[in-house]
């Protein structure tokens, strides 16, 4: 199975950013590591129930609190607080969206 993760403006059909891998490469748990990332797929991915979940380009820094703000390849980065249903925190290099109601969390799903 695999998962893609992706954001966008609220109305927008495209995509600010996105990344896709295998379902366990995706969701793999980093617990509240602050600088924990699992590469696959060109894709640095983390993930914790109550924490945060997102990805970075392949081995790019990540400093989690709880979201990632680390400014390298900011467009490449999405970053969601686990705890609220909003748009998240980060959509690329679109940051402070934990309260926003403008941006929208994607996740498409395939076997």
């Amino acid at each position: 199975q695999k998962l893609m993760l992706g954001c966008r403006p609220v109305g927008s059909s495209l995509l600010s950013v996105a990344a896709m891998g295998l379902r366990g490469d995706v969701l793999y748990s980093c617990g509240m590591s602050t600088s924990c990332t699992h590469v696959a797929n060109g894709v640095g991915w983390y993930f914790a129930y109550e924490y945060s979940w997102g990805f970075v380009n392949n081995n790019d820094i990540v400093y989690r609190s709880a979201c990632d703000t680390a400014s390298t390849n900011p467009i490449y980065r999405l970053c969601w607080d686990t705890i609220s249903a909003h748009g998240g925190y980060r959509c690329g290099n679109i940051i402070d969206l934990s309260s926003s109601t403008t941006y929208q969390r994607v996740i498409y799903h395939s076997n």
